[in-house]
């Protein structure tokens, strides 16, 4: 798998598990029934916090600030259609995973335009050595 389709994957998958009451706000459907753009801000400060985790983010280089990937992220996810934000946090689930890879798709090409990404495996540390002890018969 190469760095680009790890980044899309971790980008789909912190796409499903944001709360979904941030996305009912990016998407217009909650309480004020208007988009809130503090949501997209908020969705993009979450995304680059999971991506970080196992990505190196640089550019020519030379590593990039959270803040300025974060911007990005939120200015990319503000230019998307309201009715993809809306299919987002629709019932249906074909609706929402057809909403959830334009977005993936939209943030992954706007992210690797601008910067480049290495996935890194962090070091394991394991769980020490066993505490078994074995019984003479």
């Amino acid at each position: 798998m190469t760095d680009h389709a790890k980044l899309s994957s971790f980008i789909a998958i912190h796409l499903a598990v944001i709360d979904q009451s941030t996305k009912r706000r990016f998407a217009g459907t909650g309480v004020s029934r208007r988009r809130e753009q503090d949501s997209a801000r908020s969705i993009a400060e979450d995304l680059v916090r999971h991506i970080r985790v196992n990505h190196r983010i640089e550019r020519a280089g030379t590593g990039v600030d959270d803040a300025e990937v974060v911007a990005l992220v939120a200015a990319e996810l503000w230019k998307l259609p309201e009715a993809v934000a809306k299919d987002l946090v629709a019932i249906d689930a074909n609706r929402r995973e057809l909403a959830r890879t334009v977005i993936v798709n939209a943030l992954v090409e706007a992210l690797t335009w601008t910067y480049e990404f290495t996935f890194f495996q962090p070091e394991y540390r394991g769980m020490g050595p066993s505490i078994y002890k074995e019984q003479s018969s």
